[in-house]
């Protein structure tokens, strides 16, 4: 394990990244190889908060499964239905391995999305578990939520893949938590560490012996330069750069094109080049 500054990150359990191979895990690995197991913004917020929150699904909203005819497909079912989601269902189509049989929402913006049945609120999960649907993925922007909904995916029984969409260049010595999903074309360098629930979002760069901590959210096209730290929850915005040696506190949002030369501390909100603290509005 890297050791960093504050802010702290708890331990958690990370698969290892082939070299040579670009796909999603949960964590076990067999030799040199995988298995088929193994490897099987504003509207996100508003759909997100009622994730968990929504005692029962809307009358007449659950939809059936369809019948699972491929024994050795692991059964995935996506939590959350907005823009975000459908990224995350088009990395898992990239890749194979997984039946992803439809989304949880207790409010989507459309009952089927890019072909697959929005199944109900999040009263559906249990009944999916006990339908056979071992997997889930956490496809919400907001990351507080995310780590909220992930800690109660796992209470339920779900494992949580790790999705690497096959564009994306991941070094063979880079770790990558459970939950996590690496965008398109990004790139994770020597030994960087993305940790659980971590969104790496599309070309965003992520050099040598970085971490980013569980939850976090580094926005696309980012550059974090070696031995950058993001802390839980903390979000780097779109077009951002981060200079080498640099501390994100846990919780810090930092505005879309910034510079950050300095530290952030955590819960901070910074912006501009060079990234300075912006004013809290009325």
């Amino acid at each position: 394990m890297l050791a960093f500054g504050p802010p702290t990150c708890p331990a958690v359990s990370y698969s290892t990244a082939k070299a040579g191979f670009f796909g999603i895990a949960d964590g076990h690995s067999v030799g040199n190889r995988r298995t088929v197991r193994d490897y099987a913004p504003a509207s996100l917020l508003r759909v997100a908060r009622r994730v968990l929150d929504e005692p029962t699904a809307r009358p007449g909203h659950a939809v059936p499964l369809a019948p699972f005819t491929d024994s050795n497909m692991s059964r995935l079912v996506l939590v959350g239905a907005g823009g975000h989601a459908k990224v995350v269902l088009e990395v898992f189509r990239a890749l194979g391995g997984f039946n992803v049989v439809g989304f949880v929402d207790p409010n989507p913006p459309a009952p089927v999305l890019l072909g697959l049945p929005v199944l109900g609120g999040d009263a559906m999960l249990h009944d999916l578990r006990a339908q056979g649907v071992d997997s889930a993925f956490v496809a919400l922007g907001d990351n507080r939520l995310r780590q909220r909904v992930g800690s109660h995916l796992r209470a339920i029984g779900f494992a949580l893949p790790t999705a690497i969409h096959p564009s994306a260049l991941i070094s063979p010595s880079a770790r990558i938590g459970a939950g996590a999903v690496v965008m398109a074309r990004s790139i994770v360098g020597t030994e960087a560490v993305i940790d659980d629930l971590v969104i790496l979002n599309t070309g965003a760069v992520i050099d040598h012996d970085s971490r980013l901590c569980t939850a976090a959210h580094v926005a696309p096209g980012c550059a974090l330069a070696g031995n950058v730290k993001v802390g839980e929850r903390a979000f780097v915005g779109v077009g951002s750069a981060v200079r080498p040696g640099i501390t994100i506190g846990a919780d810090a949002v930092v505005g879309a094109g910034s510079a950050v030369v300095a530290d952030v501390p955590a819960a901070a909100r910074v912006g501009g080049v060079p990234a300075r603290p912006l004013k809290k509005h009325p």
